[in-house]
């Protein structure tokens, strides 16, 4: 994405050891650049599904659906969650999940645990970047 011209930042957890180490105070810095408008996209692990309030966010991209680790179904709180941190404060937003063939009966598990449609989006893209530019 930052060879496409993007500006992009990284969160995740605070995991003690690994790859995936993030100093917490690294994590708010990542996070100030994102509330100050200085990187417009920020990709981010669970760490961020709950306890941010960023009236900017527009667009909410889950690149897999949470699944419960005890039931193997959908983790419904996580999901609300994550897709909550669009939309806030009255304004509009999208929440677009990347899902195959294989994993639609997870979406359908969502559907009907909120009774709602989450309409099938074409995955040509130009349907989102259309409903995307009306939000603006």
């Amino acid at each position: 994405m930052r060879n496409a011209g993007h500006s992009v930042s990284l969160i995740c957890g605070t995991q003690s050891s690994g790859e995936e180490r993030m100093d917490p105070a690294l994590r708010d810095n990542v996070m100030d650049e994102f509330r100050n408008g200085v990187t417009r996209v920020l990709i981010a692990t669970d760490v961020l599904a709950r306890g941010i309030d960023v009236p900017q966010v527009t667009l909410v991209v889950n690149y897999e659906m949470p699944v419960s680790y005890q039931s193997r179904g959908a983790d419904y709180e996580t999901y609300l969650h994550r897709v909550g941190r669009t939309g806030r404060f009255g304004l509009r937003g999208i929440a677009v999940n990347l899902v195959t063939d294989a994993e639609k009966f997870r979406v359908d598990e969502v559907c009907s645990f909120f009774a709602c449609k989450i309409p099938e989006m074409d995955s040509d893209f130009e349907q989102l970047e259309e409903r995307l530019r009306l939000l603006r």
